[in-house]
């Protein structure tokens, strides 16, 4: 597959697919699942990287596996094209920015997935 069709499919992928969140014992599980396959890795929350108005924290995305049906797509700088892995990182803030995946309770950030 070429690198322009690898990037639209990761883009419906990512833009289009259920994503699902798994708290671990640090950072938080996600996967992106769609039809035409799947990207998963960890989200951080990065309290270095608040939002100086609000105090909202910064998420750091880590993909640690990412496949067009049954072909993975390698995301190391070794073994993708730079623009495809790129691509991914940029759609997947687009799709889960600190606004939608943070909401506020009593004070206190929580990471939630209710605004996706």
């Amino acid at each position: 597959m070429d690198t322009a069709k690898t990037e639209a499919a990761i883009s419906a992928i990512i833009l289009q697919g259920y994503i699902e969140l798994v708290p671990q014992l640090v950072g938080t599980k996600f996967t992106v699942t769609h039809d035409l396959g799947k990207v998963a890795g960890s989200i951080y929350v990065c309290s270095d990287w608040a939002e100086r108005e609000t105090g909202r924290p910064g998420l750091m995305i880590v993909i640690e596996k990412s496949a067009i049906g049954d072909r993975c797509i390698r995301t190391n700088p070794y073994g993708s094209s730079k623009s495809v892995e790129s691509s991914m990182y940029s759609l997947l803030r687009k799709r889960m920015p600190p606004k939608k995946m943070f909401s506020k309770y009593r004070g206190t950030w929580f990471l939630t997935s209710a605004k996706l």
